[in-house]
């Protein structure tokens, strides 16, 4: 049969450990392979524990190296592509998001958002002591642009 190589990023997570309560990824495996992937990692986690565990607990180090027993691991693992796609996707929409809120703020301000540093702080303190409750400028049912 076809032996393929198969490559997988393997994560961990742990309800007694800290740094594990949520899922971890933290190793890349690679697999050749004439298996399906759900019925080659199992045994790649399995023949590999020791490993796996040795190198968590490197990773983790200090107290987390301690507090970590193989018994309370859960393991879990991705196709490497799936993973790359899934990672690249969440950090363009994050930089996507984070530039939308950029240009809200500016908005608010009153700049553009390619403002200069000096231009936009200026803006912010003038918007500033308008809302501060210590001003009688606005009443408390006047909105401030």
């Amino acid at each position: 049969e076809n032996i393929i190589w198969r490559e997988f990023i393997i994560a961990a997570r742990s309800d007694e450990v800290t740094q594990l309560s949520d899922w971890v990824p933290y190793c890349c495996a690679g697999v050749a392979t004439n298996l399906d992937a759900n019925e080659a990692m199992p045994f790649f986690i399995r023949d590999c524990r020791r490993e796996l565990l040795e190198s968590l607990r490197e990773i983790l180090g200090g107290s987390a190296r301690k507090q970590i027993l193989s018994a309370s691991l859960q393991w879990s693992y991705e196709p490497l592509d799936d993973w790359n796609t899934r990672v690249f996707e969440t950090l363009q929409t994050s930089s996507s998001h984070r530039i939308n809120e950029i240009q809200n703020a500016a908005k608010l301000l009153g700049v553009d958002h390619q403002a200069e540093l000096s231009e936009i702080k200026a803006a912010f303190r003038s918007h500033a002591k308008r809302a501060h409750p210590d001003s009688s400028v606005h009443s408390y049912d006047e909105t401030i642009p």
